[in-house]
């Protein structure tokens, strides 16, 4: 009888299977041709776009209101400026381009061409033209020793001149090139001023100004006035002229002496009042020196003459006003006209002139003539109807 062994797959089946097969089994003959790709191909890899050279950028320099003129190799289609303010581009072709400084400063251009290709980089500095500015400052400042030097956009100014106003007038010419951008180192030479001739200056004082008594005295090189003249004119020219000797240096003590008023003549003023003006009442008194009219006239308009008159005739004096002008009276008339009654005020001494025109016509006062009709408010005085010729 056999007996069998059943083995279940597993590892254990796998071990026994290659025990009973050998070593031969581990190695099969098996062709895998079927399988095998041929032979190899190079793999299709797409091409990588050249890269562009980079531009490097370039470097010119110009002056204010200066050009330069560039040459491209080839053909450009576009060109740009950054800061037109500083510098502006002009095409001549299309390989040539003109560079115009306008201003100082810095600014960058850039030169394109097919398909937007970058040709050029070109940085522009304006600085301003020192070489034309130092021939305007030796034209209109000869003999100044002013040296002038570009510092980024400005200028810078050294140097000595003989005074503040030569150094103001280089400073204005600089900025001319330079707007607001001009450094002032200059100085301003120390100029020692001659000894003055005193004894000259006395002899000249003494012959310009005869008949003024004026004291001169010189310290530290300057001049001291002093002493009475007769106008402030003289006090004016004298200081004038010791200026010219130590300019800066002089001390007036000047004094103007006052002219002695003249003493007024009331008689004569008294004359011509009553010459000019025979019917006012008018009265002269000298006071203190002063002129002092009083007395009663007729009107405002006497009054002024008189004031006036005085003023011509005591010329420098003081004249006080004391004259009053005369109230005249007055008299209320009454008129009818039409039927209506009108009040008129008029000066008493006029009304008898009137009223005797009316006693004239045989017609009593008060009593109407036609549309007119003369009554006094009040009862004519004594004097009134003597002129009137009714006792």
């Amino acid at each position: 009888m056999f007996k069998k062994t059943i083995f279940k797959y597993g590892a254990a089946s796998v071990f026994l299977a290659v025990a009973i097969a050998g070593p031969g089994w581990a190695k099969p003959n098996v062709s895998f041709s079927a399988l095998d790709p041929g032979p190899v191909r190079p793999l299709k890899v797409a091409a990588t776009p050249a890269k562009r050279p980079v531009v490097e950028p370039e470097q010119i320099e110009i002056t204010t209101d200066g050009a330069m003129a560039l040459q491209s190799d080839r053909p450009f289609v576009e060109l740009s400026i950054a800061n037109p303010e500083v510098a502006d581009i002009s095409t001549i072709s299309e390989t040539l381009v003109y560079v115009l400084g306008k201003r100082p400063g810095s600014t960058t251009m850039m030169m394109l061409g097919e398909g937007g290709e970058l040709m050029r980089i070109v940085h522009v500095r304006v600085s301003p033209d020192i070489t034309e500015l130092k021939a305007r400052l030796a034209e209109l400042l000869p003999g100044e020793e002013i040296d002038a030097f570009t510092a980024n956009d400005g200028i810078i100014l050294l140097g000595s001149v003989g005074s503040d106003a030569n150094m103001r007038r280089a400073v204005e010419l600089a900025g001319h090139y330079a707007p607001g951008q001009i450094s002032n180192l200059l100085t301003v030479k120390q100029v020692e001023a001659p000894a003055a001739d005193f004894d000259g200056f006395r002899g000249q004082l003494r012959s310009l100004l005869p008949g003024q008594e004026i004291a001169v005295e010189t310290v530290n090189g300057g001049i001291i006035l002093s002493g009475a003249v007769e106008s402030a004119t003289v006090v004016q020219n004298a200081v004038k002229l010791a200026e010219s000797y130590a300019p800066g240096q002089v001390t007036s003590f000047l004094t103007v002496t006052e002219a002695p008023r003249p003493v007024p003549d009331a008689g004569l003023l008294q004359a011509k009042l009553t010459e000019i003006l025979p019917e006012e009442a008018i009265d002269v008194h000298l006071i203190g020196g002063s002129v002092v009219l009083s007395g009663e006239v007729s009107s405002q308009d006497s009054l002024q003459q008189a004031l006036q008159v005085a003023r011509i005739v005591c010329d420098g004096a003081t004249i006080s006003n004391m004259l009053t002008v005369e109230k005249s009276r007055a008299c209320v008339v009454r008129t009818r006209k039409g039927g209506d009654l009108v009040e008129t005020a008029i000066p008493c001494r006029a009304q008898p002139k009137r009223v005797s025109a009316r006693a004239a016509t045989g017609v009593p006062l008060g009593q109407t003539v036609g549309d007119e009709a003369l009554a006094p408010v009040a009862s004519p005085t004594p004097a009134d109807r003597a002129l009137a010729g009714n006792p």
